[in-house]
């Protein structure tokens, strides 16, 4: 069974593309609404693929025809050949090999490679906890860079380094929900800006948004947020700021409440955040994903490198958010002045 997470976030692909989810609403199977709260119900009860076939293949089978599989008898069966001889005994299998990955290049990273596991997910990315403070460094460089400490007018490159380098720390999670599905929206969306900027050669994040909005097709089409794809890097920006104001959010109830529970702290901060930017069906998904967050406790000690000791886990956090905090404000009130966030207060 794949794991729950990257299952939820396909789950709307999965119903229309296997079972042609259009086909049986228009034939009269069921109701448009009663296969919208079929798919509530899966998300809230985290039903796996088998259990959603069971119930959908009896429905799609009396309406769907595949060219794959068409109505024939089949042919005769071929005479199964003799047993082959005993295979000698193969050697010894080699344990997996440990992969070295190079961190990203910039002025504030070091060279030192990240070395994982092939078979590891979700496991701590460095062993010394220097890679926080390296995060913390590319965020201050990216700060840096903006003239006059305007966050509106830090540069692209520095920026789209420093959040490459924080995707780590969703992998701290050891969750597939925030180590996958959360993780790689962050990640597109961050390349699509770095892809917008060069298109339009934009060397700030306002330049960005303002070249796009020359576009009047373009315009069009961020105002409603969609069909945008990877031509827009203001769409691509928006979303990675409504992801950070969540995810800090998150960290900064940690920070000022040691007893929370990391599933009660990100709940709380997808409440005031992403919950006024998703659909029915992605609330629950992430109602869903949330209740199923790991412990504080296994947070700490991976952000902490594998450490028991995560006594230095909370100050940097800290020190992350009053690095972070003044960049990400700086987003917000671009956006609220170009009249680009309608729904984040």
């Amino acid at each position: 069974m794949p794991c729950r997470a990257a299952f939820f976030s396909k789950l709307e692909t999965f119903f229309i593309n296997t079972f042609q989810t259009e086909t049986l609403v228009s034939k009269g199977s069921w109701s448009l609404s009663s296969f919208r709260l079929f798919v509530f119900q899966c998300v809230q009860n985290c039903y796996s693929i088998r259990m959603i076939c069971e119930v959908l293949l009896p429905k799609t089978s009396s309406v769907l025809h595949y060219p794959h599989s068409p109505q024939v008898s089949p042919p005769p069966a071929a005479p199964l050949p003799a047993a082959p001889l005993p295979a000698a005994p193969l050697p010894a299998v080699p344990p997996p090999p440990t992969i070295t990955l190079p961190l990203p290049r910039n002025s504030c990273t070091s060279t030192k490679p990240l070395s994982i596991m092939a078979s590891a997910i979700g496991v701590a990315t460095s062993h010394d906890f220097q890679f926080f403070a390296e995060i913390i460094d590319a965020f201050k460089a990216a700060g840096a860079s903006a003239h006059g400490d305007n966050p509106q007018h830090m540069q692209v490159t520095p920026f789209v380094n420093a959040m490459t380098m924080f995707l780590r720390v969703f992998d701290a999670f050891s969750n597939p929900f925030f180590s996958d599905v959360v993780k790689k929206d962050v990640e597109g969306n961050i390349k699509k800006l770095r892809t917008a900027a060069i298109k339009h050669s934009a060397s700030t994040l306002e330049n960005v948004l303002d070249e796009e909005a020359k576009d009047p097709k373009l315009r069009k089409l961020i105002k409603s947020e969609s069909g945008a794809g990877a031509e827009s890097g203001t769409v691509a920006l928006l979303w990675t700021k409504r992801t950070m104001q969540f995810v800090i959010g998150l960290l900064q109830q940690l920070v000022d409440d040691s007893k929370v529970t990391l599933s009660t702290a990100s709940r709380k901060s997808y409440a005031a955040s992403l919950k006024y930017c998703h659909n029915f069906i992605t609330k629950g998904i992430f109602d869903t994903g949330l209740r199923f967050a790991p412990s504080r406790e296994s947070f700490y000690k991976n952000l902490a490198g594998g450490s028991d000791d995560t006594s230095r886990v909370t100050p940097a956090l800290a020190e992350f958010l009053g690095v972070f905090q003044p960049q990400l404000e700086g987003v917000v009130a671009m956006y609220k002045a170009k009249n680009l966030e309608p729904y984040i207060k």
